[in-house]
């Protein structure tokens, strides 16, 4: 019996502690962070300045393209078959090269624009991590996106983030 009581104890020490401790919950908006901060305009000038190198670059092949079926067109009655065949594979073969460019810079741009928000993102979340060791946080939940309520018990760390990611912000606020 002694043995049971003792189990029964050494059970319900932990839940006794645990009920001891006070759990604080923190608030943030990354979306808000993310917007403000310089690396996001860096970014959108990186992925902007790309975006209009593949432009310029698909303009020119699109000019070729352009250019190539118009001599097509204007000399096609007069060609001999071998030279027709040519221009018409010539002609294809751009346009194929044209999709697959489409194809690719799409892909790179997504890629360099993904590459370049992970960065801020990590830096964001890393920043929201130390905000959480250094104030006693349990939980900081991001309230920029699905988070129907937050009560007056959790503490908007937003301003605490943006600190420490060494922009200007005012003190928290208690929601």
């Amino acid at each position: 019996m002694l043995k049971k009581l003792v189990v029964a104890v050494a059970c319900m020490l932990p839940l006794s502690m645990m009920a001891q401790k006070e759990f604080k919950f923190g608030h943030v908006n990354t979306q808000e962070i993310f917007t403000t901060m310089p690396e996001y305009e860096e970014m959108r000038t990186q992925v902007n300045k790309l975006a209009d190198e593949l432009e310029n670059q698909l303009d020119k092949m699109m000019q070729e393209y352009t250019k190539k079926m118009e001599e097509y067109q204007n000399s096609a009655a007069t060609m001999n078959e071998a030279v027709k065949k040519d221009k018409e594979t010539d002609i294809i073969n751009l346009q194929q090269r044209i999709e697959n460019f489409r194809q690719s810079a799409a892909e790179n741009l997504q890629t360099k624009q993904q590459d370049l928000i992970a960065v801020i993102t990590t830096k964001v979340s890393n920043a929201v991590k130390a905000v959480g060791v250094e104030n006693g946080f349990t939980y900081i939940f991001n309230i920029g996106g699905d988070v129907l309520y937050a009560s007056d018990q959790s503490i908007d760390v937003t301003s605490l983030v943006k600190k420490k990611l060494n922009e200007k912000a005012p003190t928290p606020v208690k929601k």
